[in-house]
């Protein structure tokens, strides 16, 4: 029951380090359960993959109150967009929020416990970006669907995929603020 995310420091060209990391105001609380995490890695740059175009980078300085990131030339549609805090320049629990995506950049900012009275420190953010649509890897049996839904509140609602996919696995995350 204690609300948690996930906190990454020390990426290097073949690791990195991770924590479920319990928010602040649970300070009091223990999680002694093991959890599973998933991640997913890209270099960084511009792709073409599955006719889809990919773009991953890192901003190194994102604030509490946002900061702007360029997206390179190509995209020809607003891109969904994941972000990730990969660094822990304050100890304070925080996570990145993504907003105002467009198909020239987007905003994202650190958000932390709301009630906690002190800045929280630069951090570094890494992002991925990709052309909304449906295709495939390299083969026909790799399958992949890139979309979003607007009007969501905290209510559960049914999304349909455009096509069927014999084991999907589903990744989201927030879009505006």
């Amino acid at each position: 029951g204690t609300a948690l995310t996930v906190r990454v420091r020390n990426v290097t060209s073949n690791s990195f380090q991770f924590q479920v990391d319990r928010w602040d105001h649970y300070s009091g609380q223990t999680h002694n359960y093991l959890e599973k995490l998933s991640y997913i890695v890209m270099e960084s740059g511009s792709h073409a993959m599955g006719g889809v175009r990919w773009q991953a980078g890192r901003h190194t300085a994102v604030t509490p109150g946002g900061v702007t990131q360029a997206l390179s030339a190509g995209f020809p549609n607003t891109p969904v967009i994941f972000s990730q805090v990969a660094t822990t320049n304050d100890a304070q629990s925080v996570q990145a929020r993504v907003s105002a995506a467009s198909t020239t950049g987007f905003t994202v900012e650190l958000d932390e416990w709301e009630y906690d009275p002190t800045p929280h420190a630069n951090e570094t953010v890494h992002w991925i970006a990709v052309t909304p649509g449906t295709s495939n890897f390299f083969t026909t049996q790799m399958r992949f669907q890139v979309g979003t839904v607007t009007n969501q509140d905290s209510s559960f609602r049914t999304q349909s995929f455009s096509r069927m996919h014999a084991d999907p696995y589903l990744f989201a995350a927030m879009q505006s603020k």
